[in-house]
């Protein structure tokens, strides 16, 4: 084998792996505009959703809330939900969620 031709397999081989690299780059590049655009979607629906929450249960009381809650739980008994009440400072965590309170009824959600 010359060298002319192990020069030449060794361009096209060179060659094939760019081509595999840039394909590669490109395609990382759309996947992660589409996780980018599917995650700011989720985002802006979680709060339109914490939104219309916040809007139907503002004024509730502390027991209100927590039946209701407590009504979700019992509903979705196959999944393990966290509900924790925390007297001292006057809010109720649910999962990720904190709803507060001030003068027993509820003002915020966070």
């Amino acid at each position: 084998m010359s060298i002319i031709n192990r020069w030449r397999i060794y361009s096209f081989v060179l060659s094939l792996c760019c081509i595999a690299l840039m394909y590669r780059i490109f395609d990382q590049g759309i996947t992660m505009t589409y996780v980018k655009a599917s995650n700011d979607d989720a985002l802006r629906q979680l709060i339109l959703l914490r939104g219309v929450l916040e809007y139907s249960w503002l004024g509730l009381t502390e027991d209100e809330v927590l039946l209701r809650l407590n009504g979700y739980i019992e509903s979705n008994a196959s999944q393990l939900i966290v509900l924790k009440k925390d007297c001292e400072n006057s809010f109720i965590n649910f999962e990720s969620y904190r709803f507060y309170f001030s003068n027993g009824r509820l003002v915020k959600i966070e």
